[in-house]
């Protein structure tokens, strides 16, 4: 075979990495959490990767653990492309991936679109799913923010450490508690025989099983996470990981709040388009508008606008750029300050729920209690951040009050000790 000469530059050297793995650009970027037109620039030799994103293309590309360093340093121009000469970077032939001739066992839905950012998350949450004591990971966080997206890809990534599957479990559409066991055998695949106890029977299936559980909203259905704690008391194994707007409040349970991705602090930043909310955004005008691209500082402005205003939700991010076949960014940002029911949209594979930010909102605020609704209602008083003792004095909302409205994800405790 023909000696083909090292790489000058380390996006060249990438490329190459890249068809050795038989990876076009989207699929690299896919993988990566990136967009592809940050890819395109990192290989053009026009930009350096985050050092985020260099780690995140050190695992997608199959670099070995003890070169990660060694790659990211080259990746961020700290050292010379040379030091990759030893590094996965093969000299004789196409590297193939090994067939996988038992695939992992499970029923995690294929989903249709790009996962975009989420480094942080996706690492600590896999450090989670290898630590022995942790058997129940609630991910938390309000409508829109991403929870069911983020378990099925921290899921998807790690289904080699369950060789008895990795289970999806849908809650929406359960409408009590009652309907918990047969949901999960259902999921399993699992039927219950005999006139033994339904109960007793799923407890005895999983008991000695090596498995992880992804079970999706559960927060209208507390009254039976009892269910859960059964579950990990009889079986040694089996992993939770389970997404709601509230936590469950179980001893075992180990609480993984969900916040909005990271947006620019200012339009002008280098790389504004690596930043994971400003990625999104650009990432689904791509499926409105194929030739979508930021071209000036103005656009950026309102980009930015855009993403400030949702907080990094990626549902608001994503109602926000179906708009862009019909309105500029601009008047997208503006018709969002006039009116949030403006985000909306009519997909028909979307849930009810997160059709418009309204209804997403509506759907927790009939999770509240009456005494719930009244303090919310007194609090939209303050624009903005608030004190703890703010809200008592003007909106009567004692403690419990406020612990259980962040409990439910319509409160957050900001760095400053204010909500």
């Amino acid at each position: 075979m023909e000696e083909r000469a090292f790489p000058d530059i380390f996006g060249e050297w990438l490329k190459i990495r890249r068809k050795e793995l038989d990876l076009t650009q989207a699929e690299l970027a896919q993988r990566a959490g990136c967009s592809v037109p940050a890819l395109r620039k990192i290989e053009a030799g026009e930009r350096r990767p985050s050092k985020q994103l260099a780690g995140l293309l050190a695992k997608s590309l199959e670099i070995p653990a003890e070169d990660q360093t060694t790659f990211i340093k080259v990746a961020r121009g700290e050292q010379n492309v040379e030091r990759l000469a030893s590094t996965a970077y093969p000299q004789s032939g196409i590297i193939r991936p090994t067939p996988i001739i038992n695939p992992p066992l499970g029923n995690l839905p294929r989903l249709l679109t790009k996962f975009i950012g989420r480094g942080p998350e996706i690492a600590s949450l896999d450090q989670l799913l290898h630590d022995l004591h942790c058997r129940l990971i609630t991910l938390v966080g309000p409508g829109g923010i991403g929870k069911t997206r983020l378990a099925l890809e921290v899921a998807s990534r790690n289904k080699d450490l369950f060789p008895d599957g990795v289970w999806f479990v849908p809650l929406a559409p359960l409408s009590s508690p009652e309907y918990l066991i047969p949901a999960i055998a259902d999921a399993l695949n699992f039927k219950c025989h005999g006139l033994t106890d339904p109960r007793n029977n799923l407890l005895n299936y999983l008991r000695d099983k090596q498995t992880l559980l992804v079970i999706d909203n559960t927060e209208h259905l507390l009254d039976g996470s009892y269910l859960f704690a059964d579950i990990l008391e009889n079986s040694s194994q089996v992993k939770l990981l389970v997404t709601s707007r509230e936590r469950m409040n179980l001893r075992s349970e180990w609480v993984f709040e969900i916040h909005g991705l990271p947006v620019p602090p200012t339009e002008k930043v280098e790389q504004f388009d690596e930043f994971s909310s400003v990625a999104l955004f650009l990432e689904s005008t791509q499926r409105i508008k194929g030739n979508f691209e930021l071209h000036d500082d103005e656009e950026r402005h309102w980009v930015l606008r855009i993403c400030q205003m949702m907080d990094g939700m990626p549902l608001g991010i994503e109602l926000a750029a179906a708009w862009v076949g019909l309105l500029s960014c601009e008047e997208i940002a503006k018709e969002i300050e006039r009116n949030l029911d403006f985000l909306t949209v009519s997909l028909r594979d979307l849930p009810e729920r997160h059709r418009s930010i309204r209804a997403t909102l509506d759907y927790s605020w009939h999770l509240l209690n009456p005494e719930e609704k009244a303090v919310l209602s007194r609090l939209s008083v303050f624009r903005g951040s608030f004190s703890r003792e703010a809200a008592e004095k003007i909106c009567g909302a004692n403690l419990t009050i406020l612990h259980s409205l962040k409990n439910k994800s319509l409160l957050h405790r900001t760095a400053r000790d204010r909500f």
